[in-house]
C-alpha cells in the first residue's frame, strides 16, 4: 500500500485505512455505495450537505484522514464506533508524524524530491535569482497549421474591412 507521497507504506502504519478496506469489503460494498451511505448518514443527522464521494472513499483506503465530522458520517455508515474509528485515525495520525519526524532528522538523503518542506531554501523551481536559470535562450515558437489559419483570418479581415460591413447585411 501506498501513501500520498509515493512512499511505500507498511499496512499496520494504515490502521484507519485497513479498517475502511476491512469494513467495506466485509459489508460487500463498492465505494460509490459507501459514500452514499454517508450521505444517508448525513441527512439522518441533520447536515444540510455532505462531500463524500467515491474519490474521497479511496483517498481514506490509501491514507487520508478525514475530518471529524466526516470521520463520524464514514464511521456510521461502514457500522463501527466513532471511539474505533477515531483511535484509528489517531493511530494513523501518529504513524505519519513520526515518519515526518524521521524525514526531517535524516534531511535531505531520505528526501525524494518534489516540493521543499516549509524553511527550506531552495525552491521548487530555478528562478532570476537562481545562477543559470536561464542556460540556453529561449527559441521563439513557431505557429502550427491553426496558428497559421488563425493569422491569415485575422489578416485578411484587416485588409478587407468594407467586405466586413457588407457582410453583417
Amino acid at each position: 500500500m501506498r501513501n500520498r507521497s509515493d512512499h511505500p507504506v507498511a499496512p499496520d502504519q494504515l490502521p484507519l485505512a485497513q479498517l475502511v478496506i476491512r469494513r467495506r469489503r466485509e459489508m460487500v460494498l463498492s465505494q460509490g455505495e459507501v459514500a452514499r451511505l454517508m450521505h444517508k448518514a448525513a441527512e439522518q443527522a441533520g447536515a444540510s450537505y455532505c462531500l463524500a464521494t467515491r474519490q474521497a472513499v479511496s483517498e481514506y483506503e490509501h491514507g487520508r484522514i478525514p475530518y471529524p465530522h466526516t470521520l463520524r458520517l464514514l464511521a456510521s455508515a461502514l457500522g463501527v464506533s466513532l471511539e474505533e474509528a477515531q483511535g484509528a485515525a489517531d493511530r494513523q495520525r501518529a504513524h505519519r508524524q513520526l515518519a515526518q519526524a524521521a524525514g526531517s532528522i535524516l534531511g535531505d538523503a531520505a528526501d525524494p524530491g518534489g516540493l521543499p518542506r516549509p524553511g527550506s531554501s531552495s525552491p521548487p523551481f530555478p528562478t532570476r535569482s537562481t545562477p543559470g536559470w536561464l542556460a540556453a535562450p529561449m527559441q521563439p515558437r513557431q505557429p502550427g497549421r491553426r496558428g497559421e489559419q488563425a493569422m491569415r483570418r485575422v489578416s485578411y479581415w484587416r485588409q478587407q474591412p468594407a467586405s466586413r460591413e457588407t457582410m453583417r447585411t
